[in-house]
């Protein structure tokens, strides 16, 4: 299945959908979303909206001399009942990643692991684009199997004395193929094979 890149009018639609599902909403309602976004509507009208790349990716680990290491990469932005990109270096922002393959089955999804970004890493990650203030987050798998073919990821957003913010994950089918472009965070140089 080919993918097909999400444009700003085709993410703002997808993110007014959103907004709109959780109008007067006192619960964090999990809203679906196209496009592999994920967002749901917390209290205070802020959306946390999520979107994963599904390939796995793979960078130089600089703690271990460059050793692969393997990992998922995606943005994450916050925005307000407006539309308008807020900056989240004022908390934190946590992400868990579950194997998700055992559901159709009738399973339950499984946890597998967790990391956490506090306001100074944040801080470093931010960057403007096309729709606004983000976050690229590169998350190493240390538990990574290429038989997982599908997890879903729940992002968490907890501003300094605030209600957390919630962007529960949709299911993500995972590719596994050799990633020849070697993914790299904000910032960093491009360097030639």
């Amino acid at each position: 299945m080919e993918t097909v890149p999400l444009t700003r009018r085709g993410f703002l639609a997808s993110v007014g959908l959103a907004l709109m599902s959780g109008v007067g909403c006192r619960t964090l309602d999990t809203c679906k979303s196209a496009c592999g976004v994920e967002t749901v509507s917390p209290m205070n009208g802020a959306q946390l909206v999520a979107t994963w790349n599904s390939k796995v990716v793979t960078t130089a680990d600089p703690t271990k001399g460059g050793e692969p290491l393997t990992g998922l990469a995606g943005r994450v932005y916050l925005f307000t009942e407006g539309l308008q990109s807020i900056q989240a270096d004022q908390g934190s922002i946590t992400v868990y990643l579950y194997d998700h393959s055992q559901v159709k089955r009738g399973g339950h999804s499984k946890l597998l692991e967790e990391w956490h970004f506090d306001p100074a890493t944040l801080k470093r990650l931010q960057k403007k684009d096309a729709f606004g203030w983000g976050y690229t987050l590169f998350l190493p798998w240390g538990t990574y199997r290429p038989d997982i073919p599908i997890v879903h990821m729940q992002v968490v957003y907890e501003p300094n004395g605030g209600e957390p913010i919630h962007a529960q994950g949709q299911p993500l089918t995972l590719d596994h193929t050799t990633n020849e472009q070697v993914w790299q965070p904000v910032g960093a140089e491009k360097t030639e094979k």
